[in-house]
């Protein structure tokens, strides 16, 4: 028996989302050898739902409440919530509940939960409302009592406590709604400018995060627009929607619509004297669509104001320091323990890293004054302080949170791995905490003292579970293999409690490998701390943690078998490729995933493909895998082949899975260079240049490699419908050492990035994955397609050997008569464990928890190991002969060639036997029926056109219709005075005065067809006429002409595409739009591209990208100056090019931004010569500037003294 902890989230607040986050982390942290998690919901009525707990795996609260099939439809997929749906009666909103678990009446909580974990943020959480109806229920529960959560919940009250407690916080100024509407904005902006000094920052009393910084450059108008945010209302021109595109409008809206960020669903809308009330975002998209085609709206304002408002704002000063967040909890003798203090993990360096610690002397002062403000507001159990240490070393609070988010990314989550707890002892420890206070409070509570007294037993009986190793690359740039996958798969261990999870690190060199042990913190947070806990925060591990400790750093691989029982392998980029499962296999140390013979082809994506075509005979998609030597001998004859083998566009895949990119798409041939010298570019060389041209973001690589793989992009072709998959399954021994495979069901998958508009039938982003994947509108064809995908499925995993989880992706093609063409496109034998990940929605789909499968998993890997013992064992003794498919190695594979797709012929022989009777002959009989009646009316119809009468009246017909025409064309020529024209003069590029002189002289009249402005034409300029120069009309005639306008027109500057976009692909959108654009200057930011826009300038004016999203026009023919970022000071360190080939040589320099200049060789400069001599010299630390040419001297032998290699 555990004891069963409700765990309370959702509310009626505008934080439900970030509540959800909290609950759900609870809920798989939550260690199940002394708790029973119970997921609780609370609805915006507060009315509590009992939670199916597979939805706490949904990306958001969004996602499943309300049901998406409840909801009212949405074309453009706006996230929509319950308040959307009005106040529905009983029997519909029990229909709303009912699809995601079951109402559960305050007074029958006692019956389902022993103790509340509550993860509500804002309303009825912080405020103290549901503590107070947990303590009439007599329910202990995490936090502190209602009294104290309602002092802290109010800004005032809690800085009244602190004034007299003496805690310094920094100026402020509530601003109440009927005060903002009754007085100036601008006369209100003066007196908080003048009284708390600029900046400051403008928030919501009951949302701190929501707060807009004003400063000097902000002015005015950014006040008025944070303030009316603070109250959640937003004030929309007629005219500037009227300028905004459609994806604009919906992008706007959709910001709307959420709660965080937002005003949130629904609005009220306010227009002149009109009024509506708003629940839909896509009503509020047509009501302003409908009053930007209204002319009698164009110079009005629409008001939107949200149903979910902000009495009062607050206006607090913006210090200027250091910001920190300081977790406390309360002790056993009523004192407050501080923990470390934590830097904002948004917070980062000039170099891009995470901040450092704070020394321990500001450390150890921010910690007293922290217990100092926990202890004067009076929290229990646990808090979370927020406040900045100013440039003077002054410390200063402004936030106390009795209820702090939980989410991984959220510092409360963070500060106890911090001290070395993991998250599930972090857990702990708060539940034992609250409980203490609980009991504290009412001791003579005889079901609370009986409740810690069960807990207690718990503890004392709860033994060390048995190490378990689980090894990543703690590179994130390796896709899914990443440190998050990792974590998942230690939150779910820990939690389970059948094995206590070891993070090891994994060092990427395939030859010789490497472990080392994070921290706590640096394993949850990505980010590396310096402070040693000490010791009075060491104690506060012992009542939470019953696992061993290990110290953290780098060990060697011999060791292992004494940290951990086996090992979890959570990657296959580098070592983990087949190296390490060799190793490990040598010291009989179970592991989970493929044998070392399996991983090596597994992680090979053209090995395992070719693997599945010779053998398997599955379908794959067409690739071609080419060599550097290849590229060196002759590249042209390189690129010749990859483009004789493929259409542009095509993919280039990694090799191996998991690598440092997956997947790039190839457009062109320039493209295709760039990709393929970047693959093969000479070591330490970055290649800027080609960087560009492929358009490779920050951060982004292509690993130097020896190998190339390209690959088609996979067609509908003539199917009717055309989905990618994901096929999961787990590999497992049965009781005899056979190998059992159980295929999940098939789900439907995003279009891949790269195949959008190709005619995918997929899932559309944002919708929920499809599982089991749709294939037919039949339910017996269902049924057989489904099955005959598992199939081919089983059948790759076998022929593969994989064992334990492996996911499979399949490109299918479903046709008229339900005939299915599938296509294996991937493998992975590693695959992740997050709650997005495919393997995940598939084991739920099952109603399997990912804890339980992953304990299964490693169970499994053990059993595999004693099977391979005793086979070992009796191979030795020559008792039996027996392999285990998962132990034999795919057979070695040939040379790689190029696969295309072979469709068989098949043909019926005809038969050589003669017939074994004769077959009777049927005399002619005379056609009937309809080729009789064809037949008649052929002769029919050839007798009348031949015969004489006829011949006569088609004569007498054609010799009319001559005469006719003659007379009618001399009668005409006579009335139009036909060959009596005037030649049309060119009238193109005089003006419209000299235009019309000209041609009333000539009797013709002109006349203004339209008006167009072009840049730098003069006003009234003719820039084209009708009828055409060196045509011929008659006198008296109008000539019309398109003359040049001397009124640009306002033109719309575009979006900033995620907020900054290169300069060069920016300034042609504005050349399109006849706006001219110059770089004013270039400022340093190692972290963006070269080019790209910081912010523009115009007419004096700094215009960013929040300014272009609300809309900035300008006249066309204006000139925008740009800032934009460069990532070198203007100069590069000169290479050092003696000894290399020229083709090399050459690339370096491109690499560099330097040019080739002179090159001086004997005959003509060709790859094969090599360079002996470079001007300027190669001199360690010489800079040159940026474009700087290079002379090169070759020759045609390696010059003496240069390596080999």
């Amino acid at each position: 028996m555990k004891i069963k902890v409700g765990i309370f989230m959702g509310g009626p607040s505008r934080q439900r989302e970030q509540s959800f986050a909290s609950g759900r982390t609870y809920f798989l942290h939550l260690d199940r050898t002394l708790f029973e998690p119970v997921p609780l919901f609370v609805d915006s009525r507060r009315q509590f739902l009992l939670l199916d707990w597979k939805l706490l795996f949904q990306p958001s609260l969004q996602a499943f409440f309300p049901p998406q099939d409840l909801l009212p439809p949405t074309h453009l997929g706006f996230p929509i919530y319950e308040e959307s749906l009005g106040d529905l009666p009983d029997e519909e909103y029990d229909r709303v509940v009912e699809k995601t678990g079951r109402r559960v009446a305050p007074e029958a909580l006692g019956q389902l939960v022993n103790l509340a974990v509550i993860a509500l943020q804002g309303a009825y959480g912080a405020d103290g409302q549901l503590q107070t109806e947990l303590d009439a229920l007599r329910i202990p529960y995490t936090g502190s009592n209602p009294m104290i959560c309602r002092y802290n919940a109010d800004p005032l009250l809690q800085r009244e406590i602190m004034k007299e407690k003496g805690i310094p916080f920094p100026a402020f100024w509530t601003l109440a709604e009927e005060e903002w509407r009754g007085r100036n904005p601008g006369q209100v902006f003066e007196s908080a400018a003048k009284y708390l000094g600029l900046p400051f920052q403008v928030f919501p009393a009951s949302d701190p995060a929501k707060a807009s910084l004003i400063d000097e450059e902000t002015g005015l108008e950014g006040f008025q627009e944070a303030v009316e945010s603070a109250f959640f209302t937003e004030r929309i021109p007629i005219a500037r929607w009227q300028s905004m595109g459609n994806f604009d409008r919906a992008d706007h809206i959709r910001y709307l619509t959420d709660l965080r960020a937002g005003l949130g669903f629904p609005v009220q809308a306010s227009i002149l004297k009109e009024t509506a009330l708003i629940r839909h975002p896509e009503e509020l998209l047509h009501l302003l669509n409908r009053l930007a085609n209204d002319p009698a709206y164009e110079k009005e304002t629409c008001t939107l104001k949200s149903c979910l408002p902000a009495e009062r704002a607050m206006l607090e000063s913006r210090l200027m320091g250091e910001p920190f967040h300081l977790a406390l909890v309360r002790n056993e003798d009523q004192t407050a323990a501080a923990f470390l203090p934590l830097r904002p993990s948004e917070g980062l360096q000039e170099n891009g890293l995470p901040l450092p610690d704070f020394d321990r002397e500001t450390s150890e002062k921010i910690r007293s004054a922290g217990v100092a403000y926990f202890t004067a507001c009076g929290l229990q159990s646990f808090g979370l302080a927020s406040g900045i240490v100013d440039i003077h070393g002054n410390i200063f609070f402004h936030q106390l949170e009795t209820l702090p988010a939980f989410s991984p990314d959220s510092p409360f989550f963070q500060s106890g791995p911090r001290i070395g707890l993991s998250p599930t002892d972090w857990i702990t420890l708060l539940i034992r905490t609250s409980l203490r206070e609980r009991l504290g409070e009412r001791p003579a509570e005889m079901s609370y003292r009986g409740l810690q007294s069960f807990l207690n037993e718990l503890w004392t009986q709860k033994t060390a579970p048995p190490n378990i190793g689980v090894i990543y690359s703690p590179d994130p740039s390796h896709g899914n293999q990443a440190p998050e996958t990792a974590r998942q798969i230690v939150q779910y261990l820990a939690a389970q409690g059948d094995y206590a999870p070891i993070p090891i690190a994994l060092g990427s060199d395939p030859d010789a490998i490497s472990l080392d042990i994070p921290t706590p913190y640096s394993f949850w947070s990505l980010q590396t701390a310096s402070l040693e806990p000490d010791e009075p925060l060491k104690k506060l591990q012992i009542p939470a943690s019953k696992s061993r400790t290990w110290p953290s750093g780098p060990f060697l691989l011999a060791d292992l078998p004494d940290l951990t029982e086996g090992v979890v392998i959570s990657t296959g980029f580098g070592p983990a490729g087949g190296a390490l499962q060799r190793e490990l296999e040598s010291m009989h140390l179970p592991f989970s995933g493929p044998a070392s013979g399996q991983a090596t082809v597994a992680t090979n994506r053209p090995q395992s493909l070719r693997l599945f075509q010779r053998q398997a005979a599955l379908n794959t998609p067409e690739y071609l895998l080419l060599t550097k030597p290849e590229f060196e001998a002759h590249a042209s004859a390189f690129f010749q082949r990859v483009e004789s083998c493929f259409t542009y566009p095509f993919l280039v895949r990694s090799i191996e899975k998991n690598s440092l990119f997956d997947t790039l798409i190839i457009r062109q041939q320039q493209e295709l260079e760039a990709f393929t010298r970047l693959s093969f570019r000479p070591e330490h060389a970055e290649g800027v240049a080609f960087r560009k041209i492929l358009r490779l973001k920050p951060g982004q690589t292509i690993p130097r490699s020896d190998q190339v793989m390209f690959q088609e992009i996979v067609h509908p072709k003539n199917s009717d419908h055309f989905l990618p998959l994901h096929i999961g399954a787990i590999s497992r021994l049965d009781t005899e050492g056979n190998l059992q495979v159980d295929v999940l069901a098939p789900l439907a998958r995003r279009v891949p990035w790269y195949a959008q508009g190709s005619g995918y039938l997929a899932v559309s982003e944002g919708a929920p994955p499809t599982i089991p994947a749709r294939l037919s509108e039949s339910a017996s064809s269902q049924l057989v397609l489904s099955n005959t995908l598992k199939s081919q499925a089983e059948k790759a995993i076998r022929l593969a050997g994989l064992f334990g989880a492996t996911e499979l992706d399949f490109l299918v093609r479903i046709y008229e008569d339900d005939r299915m063409e599938a296509l294996l496109e991937d493998m992975q034998p590693f695959p992740g464990w997050a709650p997005e990940d495919p393997l995940i929605i598939q084991l739920l789909h099952k109603d399997q928890y990912p804890g339980e499968t992953l304990s299964r998993l490693i169970g499994d890997a053990v059993e595999r190991n004693r099977w391979m013992a005793l086979q070992k064992e009796a191979q030795t003794e020559h008792l039996i002969s027996y392999t285990s498919p998962f132990l034999s190695s795919p057979a070695p594979e040939e040379p790689f060639e190029t696969y295309r797709e072979q469709t068989p012929a098949t043909a019926m022989e005809p038969s050589t036997h003669p017939p074994s009777k004769p077959g009777r002959i049927l005399p002619e009989l005379p056609s009937t029926g309809i080729v009789g009646m064809l037949k008649d009316m052929v002769w029919d119809f050839w007798f009348f056109i031949s015969s004489a009468i006829f011949l006569k009246n088609l004569v007498a017909l054609i010799l009319l219709g001559g005469v006719s025409f003659l007379l009618l064309n001399a009668s005409l020529n006579w009335y139009t005075h036909h060959g009596q024209s005037v030649e049309v003069q060119d009238y193109r590029g005089m003006s419209f005065r000299e235009a019309k002189r000209k041609a009333r002289a000539r009797s013709f009249d002109v006349v203004v067809n339209d008006s167009v402005y072009i840049v730098g034409k003069a006003q009234n300029t003719i820039l084209d006429q009708i009828p055409k120069p060196a045509s011929r009309i008659k006198k008296n005639r109008n000539i019309y002409l398109t003359i040049s306008s001397g009124t640009p027109p306002e033109v719309p500057l575009p979006n900033l595409v995620g907020g900054n976009d290169d300069y060069e692909q920016y300034s042609k959108k504005l050349s399109r739009l006849g706006i001219n654009a110059s770089i004013k200057t270039r400022e340093f930011n190692a972290d963006l591209e070269d080019n790209t826009i910081l912010y523009l300038i115009y007419d004096g004016q700094r215009i960013s990208a929040a300014d272009l999203k609300r809309g900035v026009d300008v006249p066309k023919g204006s000139t925008i100056d740009f800032v934009v970022s460069i990532r070198n000071t203007g100069t590069v360190d000169i290479p050092n090019l003696v000894c290399l080939t020229y083709e090399e040589a050459a690339f370096l320099l491109r690499s560099s931004q330097l040019v080739v200049g002179s090159v001086f060789a004997p005959g003509e400069a060709s790859s094969g010569l090599f360079v002996y001599k470079q001007e300027p010299e190669f001199v360690a630390g010489l800079k040159l500037n940026v474009g700087e040419q290079v002379n090169l001297y070759l020759t045609e032998t390696r010059p003496e003294g240069c390596n080999e290699q």
